[in-house]
């Protein structure tokens, strides 16, 4: 009866340990160099039909991230990821189109655009 007791006991404590242990939440480190999106880049503020135009994003911190989208009613193509990608003036994209780009390191997200004109050739 006595090993019966320990052996339960033994199992109850092992068990309330791995419990305890799966419960720690995993604490992100703070970035070391804060993030810092300086400007957004496109060297052509104007573009033909059919045309393609490359955006760079320059942005310091660590472990950045790039997510790219178009602004509302702004059509074209983003072809890429990264902190460079290009922008697809198709048929449908005349008129002025906004490219936005938000940065992000895991803790906080900054964001800028840039409008390009789009015209028939």
């Amino acid at each position: 009866m006595k090993t019966k007791k320990s052996i339960l006991l033994t199992l109850l404590a092992v068990a309330s340990m791995f419990a305890a242990s799966s419960c720690k939440k995993e604490k992100k480190s703070a970035p070391t160099q804060p993030l810092s999106f300086t400007s957004l880049v496109a060297q052509k503020d104007t573009l033909f039909v059919g045309d393609n135009e490359k955006i760079t994003a320059i942005a310091t911190g660590d472990n950045l991230t790039y997510e790219w989208s178009l602004g509302e009613s702004s059509l074209g193509d983003i072809i890429g990821s990264g902190s460079q990608i290009t922008y697809g003036a198709s048929p449908c994209c005349t008129g002025w189109n906004t490219i936005i780009c938000t940065v992000s390191n895991g803790q906080e997200s900054q964001n800028k655009s840039v409008t390009i004109v789009v015209k028939e050739p």
